[in-house]
């Protein structure tokens, strides 16, 4: 029972001192937004049957964060967060992603890259052989990731390349009302 307080004032004085230690720090912030809309017709995913896409109500985007920490000079850390609007991220459509990066922006370690959907139901199909997707008069799925690919490692390049001096915080909040695609 004595070593209670005794614990408590140790994990106290760990945390006061990681937050000094992070304080002294930089943080370097970039973020971009990519056009991922598709060229027309094109195959939708998100319901078990094919649906083809031939008008536009709101374009498709992928967001991106490059987040990066250094201390004295040195990168010790660093995360670029890209949020697309897609049912999901292929691990096809990540490598792509990951391999033009490489080749745009060299020194970014592309392992720290992660991409996430936002899982609207009306993007495009972006797994081949899902949906039995007529070979013409409508975008291929293979069409369709390299453009995205395209698109969102452009907007990873910016991002990176536009850090600036930042910082983080946090919020409450409530929303009332959610974007639906």
């Amino acid at each position: 029972m004595t070593l209670r307080p005794f614990r408590w004032t140790c994990l106290a004085l760990c945390l006061i001192g990681g937050c000094w230690q992070t304080a002294r720090g930089e943080l370097l912030v970039g973020a971009a937004t990519a056009d991922i809309t598709p060229k027309l017709p094109v195959a939708l995913d998100g319901q078990f049957y094919l649906r083809i896409a031939k008008t536009i109500e709101t374009p498709l985007e992928a967001n991106v964060i490059a987040i990066e920490s250094r201390r004295d000079g040195q990168p010790p850390d660093l995360a670029v967060m890209v949020s697309c609007d897609l049912v999901y991220i292929t691990k096809e459509v990540l490598d792509k992603v990951r391999e033009k990066v490489r080749r745009e922006v060299p020194d970014l370690i592309t392992s720290k890259i992660f991409l996430n959907a936002t899982h609207t139901h009306t993007a495009p199909v972006t797994v081949r052989d899902k949906y039995p997707i007529p070979k013409e008069g409508v975008t291929q799925v293979g069409e369709y990731c390299e453009f995205l690919a395209e698109r969102v490692a452009g907007a990873i390049a910016k991002a990176w390349k536009s850090r600036a001096t930042g910082s983080v915080t946090w919020g409450l909040g409530h929303a009332v009302i959610a974007y639906n695609r």
